[in-house]
Parts: C-alpha cells; structure tokens; sequence
C-alpha cells in the first residue's frame, strides 16, 4: 500500500491552489456566455447590473432570465417612523424602468415585484389630522407619487407579460386598509389573468376586479394572500385554470364557499383567519393533499374523500372548552380515511381534553402521524388517546417544540391527571403498539421526565417496533437545539439500554 504524507498532500494542494489563482482570471474569461448568464440569474439584480464593470460581463446582465425587483434589499423606502422616503421610493422607481429598459432577453422565466404601500384612502385624512400647511402640502406629495407608482407597476407587469414571463410575484403588502377592495394599493390589469404561458402566481395584497373573464390555460400553481376574494371571483378563477395543481390561499377576505372538481388540483392550502366570524366551506373531491391553519376550527369540510396527507394546525387563539370542539371534531372524521396526517400541539390537547372528559372518539385509517407538540402530561395522555384512535398507525414522527413544562391550570380546566400512571395504563388499549407501528423519530428531543415516558413506553408495549430514532439536534421544525453534556449523554444512554423491550428486532438509533 502506498503511504501518502500529510507534507505532500498539502505541498500538491498548494501548487494547485496557486497555479488556480494565476489563471483564475482565464478560466472565467473562456466559459461560455450561457454559463456566466446562469451565474448572474442567481444574484440580485442590482447585483447583477454592477458585473458591467467587469470586462468579461459587459453587459451580460441584460440576458438574465429572472428578474427580482425588492424594494427592501436595495431602498429603505419606508422610514423608521413609518413614513415614505421620497428620495428613496423615487431611486428605486428609476432603477426599475432603467433596468427594465436596458433589459434584452426576448423571454423571461421569473418576474417579481416586492414593494411596501402604507397608503390608503385615509392616508391624506389623517396627515391633516396633524395639522400645518407643511405637513399636508407634503402628504398630497407623498400620495401624489405613490398613485404614480401604481401606474408605473401597470407598465413594469405589461413588460413580464409581453416578454412571455412563466413566473410571476408580486407582493404589495406594507400595512394598513381593510377588506374593501378601494383599500389595495394597485389593482392588477385584467391581462394578467387572460394569459396561457403563466405556469405559477404569487399574489399579494392584490385588487382583483371580480367582473374579468379568467383563463390561464397553463397555470400550476396559484397563491394568494390578503387579496378580496368573494365566491365568484374565485369560482371564475379555478374555473379559468384548468392545469392549476396548487392552490394556496392565506388569509383571504370574502370567502366563505371553495368548490371544484377539477381533477388536477390535488394540493390546497388554507390560513383561514374567519373575518366577521364567517365559516368556510370546502368541497374539493379529488384533493390528494390539504393543510388547513389557524381558525381551522371555522372550516368545514364538505367532501374531501380523497384526500391521502392532511395537516391542521390551530392558532393561537384557542380555549379548553370540551363543548366548542364540534366543528374540530367533524374535520378529523371527515379527515379519518388520510393516510397521513399532521397536527399541532393545540391538536394534542384536543385530544386530551376529550380523553379527560370521556368524549369518545372514532377509530380512524392514519397510517402516519407527525406531531409538532410541547411535551406535558396533557400532551402525553393527547398522544395517548391518538395511539388508541389510530389502530392502523405504522409511522410516528414527533417534532417536539420548546416549552410544555406547565400549563396555566385555569386554562386547563378542573380535570385531575395523574400523568405517569394513566400513560401506564394505555399499553392494553393501543392496538397499533399490537401488530403495526414500526417506526418512531423524535426530533428536539431532551432527557426531561415526559420525554423519558413516551420512549420507555414505546418501547415496552410497541411489539412491532423496528426503529426508533432520536435527534437532539436542532431541525428546521422545532427551531431548537438541545446540547446533551458528557454526563448527561452517558446517563441518558444507560437508561435507554435498560428499558424493557416489547420488540427483539427494535433498532435505537440517537443523534
């Protein structure tokens, strides 16, 4: 075998390096122009325009397939104190049409459009409020330029539009107005939504005007957000996609109906924040995929049979009340026959509420559970009373989030839970533990009293088990990390090792 010394590897790397340094200039200079153009679309575009200092660029930046205008990474357009700088929403404006004008590529893959408007019809009222001739001379400025912008934005999306553009984004969210449709900053012209090239929208804070006729015979994937949607306009809207695959809707003013059949559409989304209370219907019978938040609890689900991966996940605003969890209640029945589905830690206790209160709940299909919850005894007998309801349950994956170590008891309820032993007392009714359940993965996972429960009794009564795998790193779900010491570690293990196993073949796998 041939020995290798550290001294040359290192003395090789270093001549290589060196002589890599000395044609570093060549070597850019001989790749093709389509090469360095791929390279520029990754940059900024005000980025991507500076390249025209270098020799070799020239003017490269002019052929850049996406183009990504944000008034946030290049203009402070909006001030500390909330107001319009002037100077700066004119450069950024200027920058725009100049780099727009400037641009030669014949088509384009990627439009989009980031720009704050704090402004609406009360806007110049209440800079009068503030009294003094200079201050409402400069608020007519002000709202001069900005009904300016808006007309400039008609001439910049004209530009994506008639160079074929496939992507289109545009975002105006700044602030203030509400649902009526006066209120948005720029109403999108009708072209936009009479177009077959498109293939995926991103919409926000956005006027539709709902007497338009829709067609985008190539569209895929549709989001919108804070945009006035009543239940024509979006009718007409699904009815005029009939390629659209994924439909994100985030907290949308107006709806209270969503209705189509199209076999196509398989993925929706739903941040349904229940304006003025206003309950949402859904009947999508061929959707394969649907993820409902926030006031999920102000949804109801007419007819998703085919649905195969659902996710729920409350918001905030959320009570202990056994008695206000109907409409919960009919979205999991309706939601029984997923294969997998994914719920949030106030989903949990749900569960636990109902456990405490001997609300029974039906035997569901779920194959997969994903958990994203905080660990408490609360939690545990939630997790508990999932198991029990899920008899066919194969997959376990849980994302434990930070806090969970108590619970406000006036929030919680009269109930009494004696944690430990009630978790004790579930392995003779957890039927999935019998024949089914095979895989565990916890992630943010830390040696706390609770945590050691749930693994000790997964692996004491999971008689299917294979794997269970456990992570302490920090993973983009829980946004934490749990560092174990020395000490900590060697503890943690021997614990493990000692715990009974229901399963000969189970693998305990910790990272």
């Amino acid at each position: 075998m041939e020995v290798v010394r550290r001294e040359d590897v290192a003395e090789g790397g270093s001549c290589k390096m060196q002589k890599a340094d000395e044609q570093g200039h060549d070597m850019i200079s001989k790749l093709p122009d389509s090469v360095l153009i791929h390279i520029l679309s990754f940059l900024p575009i005000a980025d991507a325009v500076k390249t025209i200092l270098l020799r070799r660029f020239k003017h490269l930046w002019t052929s850049i397939p996406n183009l990504d205008f944000c008034e946030r990474t290049y203009a402070h357009i909006i001030d500390e104190d909330g107001y319009y700088n002037v100077k700066c929403l004119k450069w950024f404006v200027n920058f725009v049409n100049n780099a727009l004008i400037l641009h030669e590529r014949s088509t384009i893959h990627k439009f989009r459009l980031s720009l704050k408007f704090y402004f609406d019809n009360s806007f110049e009222e209440d800079m009068h409020m503030l009294g003094g001739d200079e201050v409402i001379r400069k608020a007519k400025k002000i709202s001069g330029q900005i009904r300016d912008v808006a007309i400039q934005i008609d001439t910049w999306i004209r530009f994506a539009i008639r160079r074929e553009v496939k992507v289109l984004d545009l975002d105006f969210l700044g602030g203030c107005g509400d649902s009526s449709a006066s209120d948005f900053p720029c109403t999108l012209p009708f072209y936009v939504f009479n177009n077959n090239l498109l293939t995926e929208m991103k919409l926000v804070y956005c006027g539709i005007e709902p007497s338009w006729h829709f067609y985008m015979g190539s569209l895929k994937s549709l989001s919108l957000k804070y945009i006035r949607l009543p239940n024509e306009t979006i009718d007409c809207i699904l009815s005029g996609c009939p390629m659209l695959e994924d439909l994100t809707l985030i907290r949308c003013y107006d709806l209270t109906k969503l209705r189509f059949t199209s076999p196509n559409l398989k993925n929706l989304i739903i941040y349904h924040f229940a304006y003025e209370k206003s309950m949402l219907e859904i009947c999508c019978p061929n959707l394969l995929s649907l993820r409902i938040s926030e006031c999920i609890d102000w949804v109801h689900l007419m007819n998703v049979s085919s649905v195969v991966d659902a996710a729920l996940e409350f918001s905030f605003h959320f009570k202990f009340v056994p008695s206000e969890f109907s409409e919960f209640r009919m979205l999991l029945e309706k939601l029984r026959h997923s294969k997998v589905l994914t719920m949030c830690t106030w989903c949990v206790l749900v569960f636990a509420i109902w456990e405490a209160a001997n609300i029974p709940f039906p035997l569901s299909n779920w194959k997969h559970v994903v958990l994203k919850t905080m660990l408490s005894k609360w939690h545990l007998l939630g997790i508990a009373s999932l198991l029990r309801s899920a008899p066919n349950l194969e997959i376990l994956t849980i994302h434990i989030c930070a806090g969970g170590s108590s619970l406000d008891r006036q929030q919680i309820g009269s109930y009494d839970l004696d944690g430990g032993s009630y978790w004790n007392e579930q392995e003779s009714t957890c039927h999935c533990l019998t024949n089914h359940l095979k895989t565990v993965t916890i992630f943010g996972f830390s040696p706390v009293p609770c945590a050691m429960q749930l693994v000790e009794f997964l692996l004491q009564n999971a008689v299917a088990l294979e794997k269970i795998m456990i992570y302490t790193k920090r993973n983009k779900q829980t946004d934490q990390h749990n560092q174990f010491s020395a000490d900590e570690l060697l503890e943690f293990t021997k614990k493990l090792l000692n715990f009974p196993r229901a399963s000969k073949h189970a693998v305990i796998l910790f990272s």
